[in-house]
């Protein structure tokens, strides 16, 4: 079965020690809804999403696959009509993305990634 909370888990630590999204100043929140506070930018939240899963027979060890959709939010601000924080997000989407896909075995759990899609 899928240990959600040790997956959002592993994302949190991952993010919140990352040397460049600290020294970024990016505040990162496991299971928060989405941050309505501007002075809470830079802001990184991670959501549980749907959670799927199938009879799965390749021995009798795991009798079920799963796939769960976790969610990634990212948040810039500016009071400005700046251009530049589009193109904060999309640095800070690009290095995000690089960040969890080199680190598909989240840590030594048995769960993988094996899809990442950004939008």
């Amino acid at each position: 079965m899928i240990a959600v909370n040790s997956i959002t888990d592993r994302l949190y630590t991952l993010f919140a020690a990352d040397p460049v999204l600290v020294a970024s100043g990016f505040h990162v929140q496991n299971g928060a809804p989405l941050n309505a506070d501007p002075e809470y930018a830079p802001w990184i939240g991670i959501l549980r999403g749907s959670l799927s899963v199938e009879p799965y027979v390749v021995g009798a060890l795991a009798p079920w696959r799963g796939t769960l959709d976790v969610l990634v939010f990212h948040q810039e601000f500016s009071l400005r009509s700046d251009p530049d924080v589009l193109r904060r997000v999309d640095v800070s989407a690009d290095y995000l993305t690089t960040l969890v896909a080199s680190n598909v075995q989240l840590d030594g759990l048995e769960q993988k990634l094996d899809r990442i899609t950004t939008e």
